[in-house]
């Protein structure tokens, strides 16, 4: 026999998150709220800073947030590759907002969308942008998300996948420091 052997891959899917995700959406939402954080203050953050984003209070409340009964308006997911939870998606129905033309209808804020660095670029995030947005399905006029301005990898992800700068923009304060995020936006 002759040419390449049939190679396996595991399961690639999306699920709804479950209780013991927690622990994992806990850490990647950390991880990448310092990433996307560094990346625009081109510098580390202060190591206490890190450290609270790291507390066994955030892990406590994805583990209550995920024990409660099922919202309408609110969806977690996770990616899984196999057995293993490899992503985990945010996303909250939003009303609409008046004041800007593009916002204007019911959206869907995509608050979180992680992917854990061993399997980034293996389509789990577009996969977990997928399932959000058919979460909502027929219920939200366009996706949206907010962007640390210099986080070019987020960027370069939400873009790829048909987002665009809306004009908004919001500035955080990080410790004696300001991050301008700009808001992100497609339709669904």
């Amino acid at each position: 026999m002759s040419g390449n052997p049939l190679q396996l891959q595991a399961d690639r899917s999306v699920r709804p998150a479950v209780v013991s995700d927690a622990p994992f959406i806990a850490r990647m939402q950390a991880e990448g709220l310092v990433a996307s954080l560094e990346a625009t203050l081109e510098a580390k953050l202060d190591p206490n800073l890190v450290a609270s984003l790291k507390q066994p209070q955030v892990e406590q409340t994805w583990r209550q947030t995920l024990s409660a009964p099922t919202q309408a308006d609110v969806v977690v997911l996770t990616a899984v590759e196999g057995a293993a939870v490899c992503g985990f998606a945010l996303g909250v129905l939003a009303p609409a907002d008046k004041e800007h033309a593009e916002l204007s209808k019911v959206g869907v804020e995509i608050a979180a969308l992680e992917v854990s660095s061993e399997h980034l670029r293996t389509g789990h995030g577009s996969r977990l942008l997928a399932a959000v947005n058919d979460s909502f399905k027929g219920r939200a006029h366009h996706l949206n998300t907010w962007i640390c301005q210099a986080d070019d990898a987020r960027i370069s992800f939400f873009q790829s996948a048909g987002f665009a700068p809306s004009g908004l923009q919001r500035k955080l304060a990080v410790g004696e420091q300001t991050v301008i995020q700009h808001l992100w936006w497609a339709l669904s």
